[in-house]
Order: structure tokens, then C-alpha cells, then sequence
């Protein structure tokens, strides 16, 4: 599987960011189980499930990722996939959101949703004795959502709220420009956070349409690692996953941005300290150059140890 990616590196103060282009090659991994190694099994619907077994263990993690993020987004619905993932631990059709946490707590874990630039995902940890539970937990929070009105709206008007308030921060006014410059019209000229234009106008509706066309088993992994075994793992996501039609996850036809042009722009916000970020396009993680223009990077920007910090200081 090749995944496509654009990133942009967000360092501290007077880092050097470096925006990659990256073809990310994943190996293929083989269907083996045992200590140490990690197993990989696709379900007759698509879904794959990667196990993990470690004995020894006191807690399992379990993260359920999708191909969802910003970059399947446009300026219109910039913004979705993030607020997506924040309501789905919101509510199931049989637990509120109180519910869930509590149901998580008491395995001795945590359960949250996030969605980037590149995936999204519903991570969650439990006690290993409770392995089956916290996955119960997390099936159900993927796959009955509930999606209040009410809900909804309190949660895009939080994000909202922050979006206003990544003005007022110097260093997100610093690199949300940076990204704007350098990326262009693509998707990740924004934060996932998305778009004070987009969020405003984006309804339950969409919402629903958005989890359904990207909440499908070709592009969703479910990763399980902990005190368990492969056999029983897979078992258990076919009983909880495996009644899903198959399905492939929708094309993120989008093209790199071209190389900026060399351009400097400084900007008045208030703030203690000023706020310096630099970056340009670099080579592909598979590219031959990847390697020797990371170690420059961190050289040139590596936080206090950098030169750039140095010279500055």
C-alpha cells in the first residue's frame, strides 16, 4: 500500500520547517503471529487488522485508523474530518458522551478521537484483562455514532473558538501562514482544525455523509497490541466488524503544490517574544536525498541545540 503525503514539520521558535512531499511505501507485513511480531489479517470486507502480542504487558492499546483527513478535504468542508472524529466519542446510540469516558475509565484506560492531515483515528487503552471490552468500546464508537443536533452544534462552536483564537497566538498566526504560502491551494495550506468559513456553514448532514462515504472497511486498520492473541483479536473483529459491506475508501485526488517562490513576510501580532519559521518543499521520504536533508534540518533548526537558534540567542 503506497500513501501519499504531504507534511509540514511544526517546530518551536526559530526552527527550520520543513515542508516534505513523502511517498510513504508501507511493507507488506506477514500474516504471523507471536511474541514480538506483528501479525496482519484482512477481513473478508477489506478491513485489516494488525496484532501485536506482548505477554508481558499490563495494558492493550488499540487504534482503529481510517483514510480521512485533511487530505480529502476542499476550502468548502475544510474542517469536517476533525469535527467528525470529535463527535463520534460523543455519543453512541446506546452511551452518551459521559458514558463512553467512564466505560473507559473504569477498564483503567482512556478512549479519544482525533483527525489529521493524513488519517484519523479512534485510539483507546485499557487493563489487558479487559482487551475485549475497550474493544467492544471502540467498535461502538465507530460504527453507531449518534450525532446529536444539540451536540453538534456546542462542538463546532468550540472549534470555532479556537480557530478565533490561533489569531491571537503568534507562533499558529507564524505557521498557519507558512503552510498557506507554501502549500497553496492544497489541502494542507489549513489546519485540521479547517476553516472559520468552512465550520460555519458545515451541517449535521454533511457531517453524516462524510462519515459514511470515509467509515468504510477498505480503508479502515485496526491495531491491537498487548497482552493478547492474534487469532482471538482477529476472531473478535470479525464478530464486531465483519457485518460491514465491503467497501473501498474514497480517491484523495489531489496533486503536490508547485515550489514556492522565495518570498518573506513579517507580521504584527502581540505576543512576548517574536516568532521566526522558515520551510520549502524537500524531497519524498523515498527520495535519496530524504536522509541528508533531515539531518540539515535538524543541524540548521534542531530546537536550542540548532544553529539558527544559536545565532540568534
Amino acid at each position: 500500500m503506497v500513501i501519499r503525503r504531504l507534511t509540514l514539520d511544526r517546530l518551536g521558535p526559530g526552527i527550520l520547517s520543513a515542508a516534505l512531499v513523502c511517498a510513504i511505501a508501507l511493507p507488506a507485513l506477514a500474516a504471523e503471529s507471536g511474541p514480538g511480531k506483528v501479525g496482519r489479517t484482512r477481513l473478508p470486507n477489506g478491513l485489516t487488522v494488525l496484532v501485536r502480542e506482548n505477554p508481558v504487558a499490563p495494558v492493550v492499546a488499540v487504534s482503529l485508523q481510517l483514510k480521512m483527513g485533511t487530505r480529502w478535504e476542499t476550502r468548502a468542508n475544510a474542517g469536517i474530518s476533525n469535527l467528525l472524529q470529535l463527535m463520534v466519542v460523543r455519543g453512541t446510540t446506546t452511551l452518551n458522551g459521559s458514558q463512553i469516558v467512564e466505560a473507559a475509565d473504569r477498564m483503567g484506560g482512556s478512549i479519544e478521537a482525533i483527525g489529521d492531515a493524513d488519517f484519523s483515528e479512534i485510539s483507546a487503552t485499557a487493563l489487558s484483562r479487559h482487551w475485549v471490552e475497550i474493544l467492544d468500546l471502540v467498535a461502538d464508537v465507530a460504527l453507531h455514532p449518534s450525532m446529536p443536533e444539540g451536540t453538534f452544534k456546542a462542538v463546532r462552536d468550540f472549534l470555532l473558538r479556537q480557530i478565533r483564537n490561533r489569531g491571537d497566538k503568534p507562533y499558529d498566526v507564524a505557521v498557519d501562514t507558512l503552510a498557506a504560502r507554501i502549500y497553496g491551494s492544497h489541502p494542507y495550506a489549513w489546519d485540521p482544525i479547517g476553516l472559520k468559513e468552512s465550520l460555519e456553514k458545515v451541517e449535521r448532514e454533511a457531517l453524516l455523509a462524510h462519515y459514511r462515504r470515509h467509515y468504510v472497511p477498505g480503508g479502515m486498520v485496526l491495531a491491537v497490541s498487548g497482552r493478547v492473541k492474534s487469532a482471538e483479536v482477529v476472531a473478535q473483529a470479525q464478530r464486531l466488524f465483519g457485518s460491514m459491506p465491503p467497501a473501498p475508501p474514497p480517491a484523495s485526488e489531489v496533486t503536490p503544490p508547485p515550489a514556492p517562490a522565495d518570498s518573506r513576510e513579517a507580521l504584527k501580532v502581540p505576543g512576548a517574544q517574536a516568532q521566526i519559521v522558515m520551510g520549502a518543499l524537500a524531497p519524498a521520504l523515498t527520495a535519496e536525498d530524504y536522509p541528508a536533508v533531515k539531518v540539515l534540518s535538524a543541524i540548521l533548526g534542531g530546537g536550542m541545540a540548532g544553529r539558527f537558534f544559536s545565532d540568534l540567542r
